[in-house]
């Protein structure tokens, strides 16, 4: 049995820079363990633990990060503060049989043997450059008004929990809210063949918020009361995580619902 504490000082790579590397090892025959795991990005802190057993190709991570900036690892492409806390477990048989071609090793054959759960909460921020992101602006035609704000979509909030099974992700809670959008996704995705299905739920806040300024008796009509209101717009969500693609799902728009605004509108107290 071997027992060693390890430090890498400033790491640094195409896409991410981290001031420190640390950890203690425990190399035994049947096992390799990893205790108080910890990465030190320029803002916030990742701690990692976990284990790998040689003979079985198994491993099981656990890791939890704090206090993060999010352009620290997606630099012009996304921001804000947030935290993440994840339990992965599989097997690296595949990955090692493309190591074994001299073939590059990707995602998917990582993903091919991966089961977990990731839980992510992001606040204060902006997606900046994100695939389908623009089809999605033109779609709903969501421009901000201040000509101050950067290109994309701005969030108070963004997350979810992401349940993982042999390569495949769920999630029925990813949600973005802000100032020009509210967004809710029900979503899965093959992360070896980084196919995805599932649906977009979009009401465009700034909209809401014009129509609402001027016909104030409109607001719980608009946003539904706090249940599903009658200007969300919904989108079936296909294509790949390089190159995702949207569809407007008709029926689900605005338009589609003609009878709850004038059942509500009926309903709505008013001077006699």
């Amino acid at each position: 049995r071997t027992l060693a504490w390890f430090q890498v000082k400033n790491f640094r790579s195409k896409e991410i820079a981290l001031e420190t590397i640390g950890g203690n090892l425990k190399v035994e025959p049947e096992k390799i363990t990893l205790s108080n795991g910890r990465l030190i990005p320029p803002n916030g802190s990742i701690r990692v633990s976990g284990d790998y057993r040689p003979r079985s190709s198994t491993y099981t991570i656990h890791i939890n990060g704090k206090n993060l900036r999010v352009e620290d690892f997606l630099k012009d492409q996304m921001e804000g503060t947030g935290r993440f806390k994840g339990m992965f477990q599989g097997n690296l048989k595949t990955a090692l049989q493309a190591q074994e071609k001299e073939e590059s090793v990707t995602l998917s054959h990582v993903a091919s043997g991966l089961s977990g759960k990731l839980s992510l909460e992001l606040t204060n921020g902006g997606i900046r450059i994100l695939p389908g992101l623009d089809a999605l602006l033109t779609l709903l035609n969501s421009t901000s008004t201040d000509t101050t704000q950067k290109k994309g979509i701005n969030y108070d909030t963004l997350g979810g929990v992401f349940k993982i099974w042999k390569g495949r992700a769920v999630t029925d809670n990813f949600e973005l809210k802000g100032s020009q959008v509210d967004l809710a996704t029900l979503a899965a995705v093959n992360l070896v063949s980084g196919k995805l299905n599932g649906e977009v739920k979009v009401m465009p806040m700034q909209l809401v918020d014009s129509i609402v300024k001027a016909v104030p008796l409109l607001e719980n009509i608009l946003t539904g009361g706090g249940k599903e209101g009658v200007i969300e717009t919904y989108f079936k969500l296909g294509g790949t995580l390089e190159k995702p693609k949207l569809t407007l799902l008709e029926g689900k728009t605005l338009f589609g619902k003609p009878t709850s605004i004038l059942e509500e509108l009926s309903n709505t107290p008013g001077e006699n």
